[in-house]
């Protein structure tokens, strides 16, 4: 006799909020009717010889949408860091796009003009990155800036015409909401009880989408801008896919409820190690150096070896607590330029969040083509 196999119930899994039904109803995008057809081997003929190409721009709002949606139905294409079946998965994106529209948009299209210089035409990879970027500054905006709960943070980013066709990168992007939802906190404590005028104003921590933009309206369409004069780059390894915060994030590096932490043989060299090499006399000019005495603790928790990562650690919190300093006397000196000074510190840090950098004359040239001349309050 067959006894029919107990189904166990699938165990419950609780919904992220912006895994839930639409909180407004979406745009109906054009579908693939079966019209179109379109093998891959046309699709890489049609875009190696340059034919019928389409370049978007910063008006074609449904076809950002439609390459947003066919993005989605490929997770490991926005769901993994890993970079090895990009350009396959693009292949795949501009089909479905082409049988959905009727446009032909390449993942990247290259016209050399001379040995070694390559001018890149962005399309589907840098409307991947408008939406990516647009998505990680709204939220920062929202988590920093407004100090909006996370059900606040849902019903601000569906005021964004776009969010409901890429809030699946919500997903990915988890662990780096957590930790900038932390330092918020932090700073709430820290730093915007230390200086005047504790309200950011909109587009102080926006990044290349968002910058100097209205409230709800985040200038997509400048950003864009028939995606002939946007700096980005592809996705590469050099661009972070999704930011992963290290684990040692899980700690900040500096917390403004527990100062004591930092050990009182510490000066710029491990705990119980004789001091050598450059002190803080030779690092710093004379002003820097006047930083009052730090609470002490006998606490053994940072008693690493030599050149352990704890101890770099705390070389770190130790530098960070001297900015901090600074800033903040720097902000009474000069109340009038706070917000000025806030915008670069922050800016300064984030761009950290969205490309990995060789050298600081980068971080620099990158900051300056963010932040055109003008003067601020």
């Amino acid at each position: 006799m067959i006894h029919a196999q107990e189904v166990k119930p699938l165990p419950f899994k609780t919904l992220e909020l912006w895994e839930g039904p639409p909180l407004y109803p979406l745009e109906d995008l054009p579908e693939d009717d079966g019209t179109r057809q379109m093998s891959l081997m046309e699709y890489m003929d049609a875009v190696r010889k340059q034919r019928g190409l389409h370049m978007p721009k910063h008006s074609d709002h449904i076809l950002k949408k439609v390459v947003f949606n066919e993005i989605e139905k490929i997770p490991g294409m926005w769901s993994t860091k890993a970079t090895t079946n990009q350009p396959k998965f693009y292949q795949c994106v501009g089909i479905g796009v082409y049988k959905r529209t009727g446009k032909i948009l390449p993942r990247k299209s290259e016209i050399s003009l001379k040995k070694n210089y390559l001018i890149p035409a962005k399309y589907l990879a840098t409307i991947f990155k408008f939406g990516k970027d647009a998505i990680r500054n709204r939220l920062r905006n929202a988590i920093l800036h407004k100090r909006l709960s996370p059900v606040e943070v849902e019903e601000h980013m569906w005021r964004w015409d776009f969010y409901g066709y890429i809030r699946y990168y919500r997903t990915p992007l988890k662990p780096w909401e957590q930790f900038v939802r932390k330092q918020a906190n932090a700073l709430e404590q820290k730093i915007y009880h230390d200086v005047e005028d504790s309200a950011i104003e909109d587009g102080e921590m926006m990044g290349v989408e968002e910058e100097f933009a209205e409230e709800d309206d985040y200038q997509d369409e400048k950003s864009m801008g028939g995606l002939d004069d946007v700096k980005v780059e592809e996705p590469t390894n050099g661009f972070m896919e999704q930011y992963s915060p290290p684990q040692y994030y899980a700690q900040p590096l500096y917390s403004a409820q527990h100062p004591e932490k930092l050990h009182q043989n510490h000066q710029y060299s491990p705990p119980n190690v004789p001091q050598q090499g450059i002190q803080m006399s030779q690092m710093y000019p004379p002003r820097m150096r006047e930083v009052p005495s730090l609470p002490t603790s006998n606490s053994s928790a940072f008693e690493e070896k030599p050149g352990s990562s704890s101890s770099f650690a705390i070389d770190f919190e130790r530098e960070m607590n001297q900015i901090t300093y600074h800033a903040t006397r720097i902000a009474r000196e000069q109340p009038h330029r706070v917000k000025m000074i806030r915008k670069v510190l922050f800016d300064s840090v984030f761009a950290f969040d969205e490309k990995e950098y060789n050298s600081a004359g980068e971080v620099y040239r990158d900051l300056a083509d963010r932040n055109p001349v003008r003067k601020l309050n």
